[in-house]
This record gives C-alpha cells, structure tokens and sequence, in this order.
C-alpha cells in the first residue's frame, strides 16, 4: 500500500513511498469500545510481565488510611471495620488495575436487605422471611410466572404472595462490588458533560432469576428482577456507582468512557509478542537436536570407496539399529555388534545462536517504559542516587491514580456513613513515603522537637503513630511507677532500702564515683534560685526546702535543645535519670510527668536510662541479700 508520497521541489517528480503507519500492528488494533476493552484484558491477562508491572504500581500506591474526626475511639473502630470487612487494603489495589488495565473502573455499595413475603390474602396479610419460607415445608414455595406461589400457614389458603424489601442495618451484610466494564453503558451528554450509568445484565444472571434459583431470588434487588421480567437493562441511581476513568485528549471523543492506556501501547504489545512467538517456534524446533545413525562409507579393498547402501539391505540395518537402542536403553553396559561402521550425527541443537533474547529485552524494557513503570522500580535494581528521582518521577506520572484512590476512599466512607449511621469522618491515604531518605525523617524529627510541625507529622515521619505512642507511654509509665513500688517495698521489708539508696547515690548506680554527675554538679542537683549555701541569694535569709523534682527540670531550661547533639543529648538524660531514680517514688511519678510536659524526647530517654537503672538496683538487692543471708548463717 502506498498512500504516502514524497514531491522534489526541484523536478516536480512525485516518489511513493509505504506509509510506515500502516505496519500488521496498526491492521489488528481495535476499532470500538467492545474489541479495546477485550484487547486490553487479553493483553494483562497474557503478558506476565505487563500484568506485574501494573500490579506494583497499584501496590506503591496503595498506603494506609488516616481518618480524620470523631474520636479515638471511633476512629479505631471504623479503620478496623474498613480494614478487616470491606478489606479496604486489596479492594484499592484491584480497583487501580482495573482502572489501569480497561482505563474504567466501577464500584458500588451492594445495600443489605432482607425479603419478606406477604399473604396475598387481603384478610390475612401474614409475614415471613422468604429464606424462613423456603426452609419450611408448610410454605411450598414456588416461582411461577416472576412470582412466589405456595400456601400460607395463618389462612390456609394457597396464594399468590407479594414482597417486601427491608434494609439490613447488621454491619457484616455489607460488601463492594466492582462492577464489569463490559457490562456497562454510560448515558452521556456532549454539552454537560454528565453521565448515567446503565448495567447490561448479562444472561447468565438472568436466566437464573427466570428460573426461579433461589440464591439469586434471595440476593437480588426487586428493581433487578423487575428489569429482568421486563427483557431490560438497570439504570443506576445518582451517586450509587464510583466511576474512575482514564483521562484522554479533549479531541477524542470517549462518550463518557475512559480511554485505556493499553491501546497507547499496542505497537509495543505487539511487537514484543511477535518476538516471544518466534521464540517459542525457536524453541519447539531447535533445541533438541535430529539425531540420524546411517551406514558409514568405506573402501573397498582395490582402494574404491564402497557404499553400504550398495552392499547391504537397509531395511534389515534399520530394524537391527532400533533394537540396539531398544537394548541400550534396557542396559546401558550391554555390548553391541554390527557387521560394518555406523555414523552418529546431530542435527539442529542452535537454537542458543538462534533466540532474540536481546531483541525481547529491549522490547520488554520498551513497554515498561511506555506504561510509565521504570524498568529499575519493576526489577527491584534501583540504586540510592536513582531512587528518589525516578520514584518522585513516577509519582507525578501516576498523580492522577493516587487522587482516584482518595477519592474513592472518601466516597466509600461516605456511603458507610449514610447506610450505618456514623459520625461524619473524612479519609484520606498517606502519600506513598518509600522515597523519602534518612535525612528528611531526621529533619522532620528535629522540626517537631523545636515545635515547628506537630507531633503528629514528626513522629509519622517515622512510621509512628502519636495517639498510640501516648496511650504506650502512659501504660509504661504507670507500669513503671507500679514497678518502683514493688521494688521499694521489697526493699524496705529486707531492710535495705536506705542502704540502697546511699550506695544508688554513692557507688555504683549513678555511674560516677562519689555520686557526681558528669557535669560536676552533685547527685541531687542544685536547687533553683538559690545558691549552695542553701540562702537566698538577695537578702541572706534562709530559703525553705527546695522542690526537688524543679531543681532537675531547672537544668532544661539552661540547654538549647534545638542545636543540641545526640550525645550531649544523652548525657543530659543520663544525668536527669540518675537524679530522678534518688527520689521517692511518688516524687519520681511526678518528676516524669512534669518532664514529659516539658519535652517528651528528653523523658522517653530518661524513662530508658531509669529502666536500666532499676534493673541493675534490681540486681544488686539480690546480690546484697544472699551476702547478708552468708553472713548469718557463718555467724
């Protein structure tokens, strides 16, 4: 076919050439919904690679929820409702394939409802469930002619029953259906640009309705069976069905459809299976070789060279050489005679020299790439200087997926809501974070030390929750306070509790010699406001006790806490817990509490450092015990 041509400016002479779009690709692409739809199935479905590669950006994509309002408590039993009913995790990823793979995804909220039958005696009116009804002998339902005949046990009499449909307000009745593209029709408008959804209901389905199945009778809506008595199709309420579409060119006109991204990489479909085909044929005929035995030429005794074909009959040389493999094959160490020379050879066996397996990478990489997944991310060999760029640029690509799966997720919230009668929430997914380094984590971590973004973002940064790190620390900390009062009292019964204490102040508990700190500054610390005289400092008259648990919170104050270092850091806790372990226990519960409303960094590092403490105090009271128990029993 020649339908493009090339005219010389200088001649005037007109040159045909082939127009290169008119390849065997471009003569079986589809030309209507139906066929690229089937197309782009088959395509997903048959090509493993392009079927995983769809999946792990589905996969990337798909993070966990953070829902947003009502309390804590709600919020928990609503994510674990979503998570562990609906399944909410996989319903995301399959939505974006489908929305992937077909360029439309649909999805409803299937409403829970049981059915009744009614008497259709006017003087009777009895009600029953229909599952109760087929169930009980007494009923002898039947489905003739679209409706449910049988007897009602109240009158007696045998009627026609008409139905009722009450919603089901039971949580577990509820589930999503994805909806088959191939069965739906858009009612759409060129100027509004709206659209209504319309279900094909396929014969399969049909038929059982017609023939009275009762699972189906059961589950479906009366509005189906309506439709289906009736030979027509569903129409959709507005706002039932969640249609997610691939955006197109404003010029192609999809009639509310998405345009599916597969049609774009037809060529490259195609020629990466024209390639596997070959390979396949390659495979089938090359690799195992044709092995011939024949006759071997000799020389006869003049010094002519003599053909056995010549001298022998070939028929009893074929028979003879099948049963010496039949034998061999039987006995491999058997021995084998033949009146004259034999050739072995082997023919074919190239198919190594034969397979395009640079030709098919280079294809596959192609369609990776066309697709918009980097061969890198696909084959798990991304590096740290090619990570962040390629995964930020994916991201962006795919900007689109990300906002269709927040809107979906919004939107199934909604419908929960309404049909449940929760508290209004909104949802939204976490931004997918496998890109962001350690740098970043640690700058959000220091922001949120010096107040700059809340502790919510800060400690998020890190895989963390807030609300559930406060609800562990408050458990550790009345755990703690719990442990110390067992400790003391135990200690107080053995009558060693102030000997502990002296020797927690003065040998080796505080982890300096003579009970300093590593500041140089005694073990109990130095009051605040007040000079070491114990006076005060502006009119010489004696102050009362200092509060002890401020002298240690005093020492806060005094350091810069946004530019400190992680060691200096941990020094400082080190001190404040050795200082907070020499105090009473209920001093200590309130030194920590107040600390923990000062910096909660700083007071999860010293609730580390006084664990540590109070298992080494541990330790040492039982060492000290079976000391003074030895004691004794000498004496």
């Amino acid at each position: 076919m020649y339908e493009s041509s090339f005219i010389n400016p200088y001649y005037g002479e007109t040159f045909a050439f082939a127009d290169p779009f008119s390849d065997m690709s471009a003569r079986h692409m589809p030309r209507n919904r139906i066929d690229a739809l089937k197309w782009s199935e088959r395509i997903a479905l048959g090509d493993g690679v392009y079927r995983s590669a769809i999946e792990r950006i589905a996969a990337y994509f798909t993070t966990d929820i953070e829902i947003l309002g009502s309390s804590r408590e709600q919020r928990i039993k609503y994510k674990e409702y979503l998570h562990d009913h609906i399944g909410l995790l996989p319903l995301l990823r399959a939505i974006a394939a489908d929305f992937l793979v077909y360029g439309n995804s649909f999805t409803s909220v299937v409403d829970p409802f049981r059915r009744y039958l009614i008497c259709g005696n006017k003087d009777c009116l009895a009600e029953a469930p229909l599952e109760y009804a087929y169930d009980n002998d007494k009923y002898n339902i039947t489905w003739e002619d679209s409706t449910f005949k049988g007897i009602c046990p109240k009158c007696g009499r045998g009627v026609t029953f008409t139905t009722r449909d009450r919603r089901s307000y039971v949580q577990d009745d509820i589930t999503v259906k994805r909806w088959s593209p191939h069965e739906i029709e858009i009612l759409w408008d060129a100027f509004s640009d709206t659209t209504a959804y319309i279900w094909r209901i396929p014969n399969y389905y049909s038929r059982h309705i017609k023939a009275g199945s009762r699972y189906q009778l059961l589950k479906a809506p009366k509005e189906i069976i309506e439709a289906v008595q009736d030979n027509k199709w569903f129409q959709f309420d507005k706002n039932v069905l969640f249609h997610a579409k691939e955006l197109t060119l404003a010029g192609v006109v999809s009639m509310g459809f998405g345009i599916s991204r597969v049609l774009s990489n037809f060529r490259q479909a195609w020629h990466l299976q024209v390639l596997r085909r070959y390979n396949e044929a390659i495979g089938l005929d090359y690799i195992m070789p044709l092995r011939l035995i024949t006759p071997a030429p000799r020389q006869s005794a003049s010094g002519e060279l003599g053909d056995p074909i010549l001298m022998s009959d070939l028929s009893t040389f074929s028979s003879r050489m099948e049963g010496i493999i039949r034998e061999h094959r039987v006995d491999p160490a058997s021995y084998h005679v033949f009146p004259y020379p034999i050739q072995y050879q082997m023919l074919g066996a190239s198919s190594k020299d034969m397979t395009p397996t640079e030709l098919i990478g280079f294809a596959t990489d192609d369609l990776l790439n066309a697709i918009g997944a980097p061969v890198e991310f696909y084959k798990g060999t991304l590096t740290l200087q090619s990570t962040q760029p390629a995964l930020r640029l994916m991201e962006s690509q795919f900007s689109q997926l990300y906002y269709i799966m927040n809107r979906f997720s919004q939107w199934l919230v909604s419908r929960l809501v309404a049909l449940m009668g929760w508290d209004d929430i909104k949802v939204e997914l976490k931004r997918p974070s496998h890109a962001d380094d350690i740098s970043r984590q640690m700058a959000r971590v220091q922001l949120m030390m010096s107040g700059a973004v809340s502790k919510s973002t800060g400690l998020a940064s890190i895989g963390l929750n807030y609300e559930d790190e406060q609800k562990k620390l408050f458990d550790e900390e009345k755990f703690q306070a719990e442990e110390a009062q067992q400790t003391q009292e135990e200690l107080e019964l053995m009558g060693l509790g102030p000997q502990m204490v002296s020797m927690g102040a003065g040998a080796g508990l505080v982890g300096m010699p003579g009970g300093a700190t590593p500041g140089g500054m005694p073990a109990g610390g130095m009051p605040a406001g007040g000079n070491a005289a114990g006076t005060d400092g502006a009119a010489g008259i004696p102050a009362g006790p200092p509060d002890p648990v401020q002298a240690i919170l005093a020492q806060l104050e005094t350091m810069d806490l946004r530019n400190t270092s992680l060691p200096n850091l941990d020094t400082a806790a080190d001190t404040i817990a050795q200082q907070i372990f020499s105090l009473p226990p209920p001093e200590r519960i309130r030194a920590l509490r107040e600390l923990k409303n000062k910096n909660e960094v700083v007071h999860a590092m010293v609730k580390s450092k006084l664990s540590a403490i109070e298992t080494k105090a541990k330790q040492q009271g039982v060492q000290m015990a079976r000391q003074s128990a030895q004691q004794g029993s000498t004496i």
